[in-house]
Formats: C-alpha cells, sequence, structure tokens
C-alpha cells in the first residue's frame, strides 16, 4: 500500500463492515492511516456486495469510471461486486466458485 500511495495510485477500502468495523480492524492491523482518507462501506448504498452498489460508489466518489478501477477482493461476493461493477478484479479467497 505505501509503493501504491508514494507512486500516486488513488486506493480506498470498500467493505460489507460498518465504517466503525473497518477502523477496529485495519487499526488492529496497523493499516488504519493508509486507509482512512477513503473507506466505503455497504451501509453507505442501499446494496450490498454482491451488489455492485459498494465499488460503484467508491469510483465515483473518488472521480474513476468503474472501467478504470482495481478490485482486490477476498470472498466470492466482492468477486461477484466488482465483476458487476465492471472492473477488473483479483480475487483470492478459499472458497470455491
Amino acid at each position: 500500500i505505501e509503493k501504491v500511495r508514494a507512486a500516486g495510485i488513488a486506493y480506498c477500502v470498500a467493505s460489507s463492515a460498518r465504517v466503525s468495523k473497518m477502523h477496529i480492524t485495519l487499526g488492529q492491523t496497523g493499516l488504519l492511516p493508509l486507509f482512512k482518507h477513503a473507506m466505503f462501506s455497504s451501509t453507505m448504498v442501499s446494496r450490498g456486495k454482491p451488489f455492485p452498489d459498494p465499488f460503484l460508489h467508491a469510483a465515483t466518489t473518488m472521480g474513476f469510471a468503474p472501467a478504470d478501477s482495481i478490485v482486490i477482493e477476498d470472498s466470492v461476493a466482492g468477486t461477484q461486486a466488482g465483476i458487476a461493477a465492471g472492473m477488473r478484479v483479483f480475487s483470492y479467497h478459499a472458497d470455491p466458485f
């Protein structure tokens, strides 16, 4: 993340979790300072993952077209949401498709 930031590439976190939970989990891993400028929750939109709404909201808010956005996901629902949003998705998880 630090290299992405240093390169001037915009990034955010778009999670199914509430922002308060993201503060806890990102805080526990030491990543909160790197993400607190742009945290998006499914609670900010009418439909959460697997619908594309969370990712579309994040991209729009940050000023990017979905086709110019990348999703890195760890869940099936998130992978489905990224694909439905028209974004390039890199997915890693143990759940089979």
